[in-house]
């Protein structure tokens, strides 16, 4: 498997970091743009057990199948399988047929820059506040790049969406995992959860 290196910073303004991006010479390599997933597991959940699971998402100009597991909270602890596929109906039509259910769906908002052979990611996702992900190809470079666009490398959160939701809702991971998070008002039992 292949490992995820990649930081991610919470409460980011957009505007700003765009100004930024444009001032270090960066390029935006992908306009701002809807994604959509579907997230599965099996029907006792043994994947979400092993804090893992199967991924279809649809971007701007592709769609992709992905396995994806986190061994750890740190930079190199999210490891994945990620290939392209012919369409994200496809994809859900294939995983269906082999047994797995759908666990989630989910959509947000991505735009994507180009700096020092890092990708920046900006993105919105329903119910929290904006925030960013820097990966790269190596640690040392997602740190360079993340200190040079002014982030605190200490603030660091190096986990997936989940965590993210739980540092704004008093909930478990398979609690939100299993949320369809779509762009719509918050459910008020979730709402009631926040921090």
């Amino acid at each position: 498997m292949n490992t995820e290196i990649e930081a991610t910073f919470l409460n980011v303004n957009h505007d700003r970091l765009r100004e930024k991006l444009k001032e270090l010479g960066g390029v935006c390599t992908q306009p701002h743009h809807r994604m959509k997933r579907a997230i599965y597991d099996y029907s006792d959940l043994r994947l979400d057990k092993q804090a893992a699971w199967i991924r279809v998402r649809e971007e701007a100009d592709k769609a992709t199948m992905g396995f994806k597991q986190r061994q750890d909270e740190t930079i190199e602890g999210m490891k994945e399988i990620e290939f392209s596929i012919s369409s994200y109906e496809k994809g859900r039509d294939f995983l269906e047929a082999i047994g797995l259910t759908t666990k989630a769906e989910q959509e947000s908002n991505r735009e994507v820059w180009s700096l020092d052979g890092c990708e920046i990611m900006l993105d919105e996702w329903p119910w929290i506040p904006t925030y960013a992900e820097v990966e790269g190809p190596s640690e040392a470079q997602v740190r360079a790049t993340s200190e040079k666009l002014g982030f605190d490398y200490a603030e660091a959160v190096f986990d997936s969406t989940d965590a993210i939701y739980q540092h704004y809702f008093d909930v478990d991971r398979t609690e939100i995992s299993t949320v369809p998070l779509v762009f719509s008002d918050v459910p008020a039992w979730l709402e009631a959860k926040r921090k």
